[in-house]
C-alpha cells in the first residue's frame, strides 16, 4: 500500500486546474471581491481553452497577487502554483508580504506533492508543507529578497493533505477572513466547487488511509512509513 495509491493522474489533475479556473472566472462574488483573481483566471482559462482543441496540456502555471487586510494591518499575498506532467513538480505556495513601497516577505510556504517521497536525497512525506525555501518567480519579479527566512534550510517538511488550486485558495480565505473572503465561501457557487474537489482528491486520500489503518497497520510498517512512502 501507499499513501498516493489513488492519486488521480497528472493529466487529470491539470485537466481540472483548469476546470478551477473556469469555474472561478463565473463567480460574481470573486469578481467583486477579488478582482485581480479574476482576471488572472479568465486569461489562463482562454488560453487552455484554445490549447486543449489541439493537443493536452502538459503543465499547469499560476501566479496571483492578493491584497488582504490580515490581523488588522495591510498584506500582499502572492499565490502560485505549478504542477507539470508526472508530477515532476507539484507545488503550491503561498507569500505574504508587507503591503509597502518594498513589500517585505514575511511568511513563505510551499504544499507539495513528490511521488518520489523516500526514494529522494531526503526523506519527506509524499504529501508536504514547507515553511521557507528558495525564491519563487513571484518573489524574484519583485525583486523581495529570501535571506531573514533562511532560505538555504529546506527542512522539516511537515505531513499535510492532498491540494489543488481550489482548495489552496480556499485554505487562504478561511485562513484570512474578511468580509470579502467570506462573501466568496459561503456562495453556493464556491461550496460545490470545494467539494467537487475535495470528492477528487480528499475522499479517495481518506478512504486509502482508512485501508491502511484497517489493513496494513503494524509495528513493523506505522503510519509515518505509510506517509513518506516506504
Amino acid at each position: 500500500m501507499c499513501i498516493d495509491k489513488q492519486q488521480i493522474s497528472s493529466t487529470d489533475f491539470i485537466h481540472n486546474e483548469f476546470l478551477t479556473l473556469g469555474h472561478i472566472k463565473e463567480q460574481s462574488s470573486v469578481r467583486k471581491s477579488f478582482p485581480e483573481l479574476c482576471q488572472k483566471a479568465d486569461m489562463l482559462y482562454g488560453i487552455f481553452k484554445g490549447a486543449s482543441k489541439k493537443s493536452p496540456l502538459i503543465r499547469f502555471q499560476f501566479d496571483c497577487e492578493l491584497k488582504l487586510e490580515i490581523e488588522k494591518r495591510k498584506q500582499i499575498l502572492f499565490i502560485e502554483a505549478d504542477v507539470r506532467q508526472n508530477y515532476s513538480i507539484a507545488t503550491y505556495v503561498l507569500c505574504m508580504c508587507e503591503d509597502t513601497e518594498q513589500k517585505k516577505l514575511i511568511r513563505k510556504f510551499h504544499f507539495d506533492y513528490d511521488p518520489q517521497g523516500n526514494s529522494s536525497a531526503w526523506n519527506k512525506p509524499k504529501y508536504h508543507l514547507q515553511y521557507g525555501g528558495k525564491a519563487t518567480p513571484s518573489l524574484k519579479k519583485n525583486g523581495i529578497p529570501t535571506e531573514d527566512l533562511h532560505d538555504w534550510l529546506s527542512v522539516p517538511r511537515l505531513s499535510f493533505t492532498p491540494i489543488n488550486l481550489a482548495l489552496f485558495l480556499d485554505l487562504v480565505f478561511n485562513e484570512f477572513p474578511s468580509e470579502a473572503t467570506q462573501k466568496v465561501i459561503e456562495k453556493s457557487e464556491w461550496r460545490n466547487m470545494i467539494k467537487t474537489n475535495e470528492d477528487a482528491l480528499l475522499v479517495p486520500y481518506f478512504q486509502n488511509i482508512g485501508q491502511f489503518i484497517n489493513a496494513a497497520h503494524k509495528s513493523n510498517y506505522l503510519f509515518r512509513e505509510f506517509v513518506y512512502g516506504k
